[in-house]
């Protein structure tokens, strides 16, 4: 639509996906006349959700909306307020699904139907498991940058991977038994410095912490 393209890959991971980036920014590097960005220009990235157990999801979801402010942050800024990329700190839509899907995870049906009713264009799209067995993050602003975007794909992974093993029973009195900084070590290791370099970092993790604490309330309200 309106001279644009949409690039797709196939499910890539590992050195496959590194060859991928390099070609897809030799490609642009090298195309003439140089692409132009729209405000509409995004990178979605699917992360496989098949391994991840209901309690280990909604753990993945709850650390996200400690950092969402952040990620938002590293992803651009911009994408925060964007039709197609939805916060879940600006809809009200989103925290109910959340609420639903945290307190009806002990039950199939309701975790089915929560899954199936999230909107498509939340930031993270969980829905997207249903046809395609994956999370879509929604967030970056256009790049072709081999190096943006093989940071992004690690925090990604990385959110992913603190979650195994993990119930999400606990995790608000988690964060707040702990400094944010010890907080973002434990769940993204290395990476945590991209966070704690974010001005105010621990104060937008606060927020996070309110407003998942306002999530868990929603559905007895």
């Amino acid at each position: 639509r309106n001279d644009g393209l949409e690039f797709i890959s196939k499910k890539l991971c590992g050195k496959s996906l590194l060859t991928a980036l390099a070609d897809i920014e030799n490609f642009f590097l090298q195309l003439k006349p140089a692409p132009t960005w729209s405000r509409c220009t995004s990178v979605h990235i699917h992360l496989d959700a098949t391994d991840l157990s209901v309690e280990e999801l909604i753990y993945m979801l709850g650390t996200y909306v400690l950092v969402e402010e952040l990620m938002f942050d590293i992803a651009g800024p911009d994408r925060k307020h964007n039709f197609y990329c939805m916060s879940y700190s600006s809809s009200e839509d989103i925290a109910y699904m959340l609420g639903k899907l945290w307190h009806g995870r002990d039950s199939d049906g309701s975790v089915v139907s929560a899954i199936a009713q999230f909107p498509k264009y939340s930031a993270v799209n969980i829905g997207a498991a249903r046809n395609l067995g994956s999370i879509e993050f929604r967030h970056h602003t256009g790049t072709f940058n081999f190096q943006k975007l093989v940071q992004w794909i690690n925090i990604i992974m990385s959110l992913k991977k603190s979650a195994y093993g993990k119930s999400p029973k606990h995790l608000p009195e988690i964060f707040s038994s702990n400094e944010p900084a010890y907080f973002l070590q434990e769940h993204f290791g290395p990476l945590a410095d991209v966070f704690i370099g974010i001005p105010e970092y621990a104060a937008k993790m606060r927020r996070g912490i309110q407003l998942l604490q306002d999530i868990l309330r929603l559905p007895e309200l």
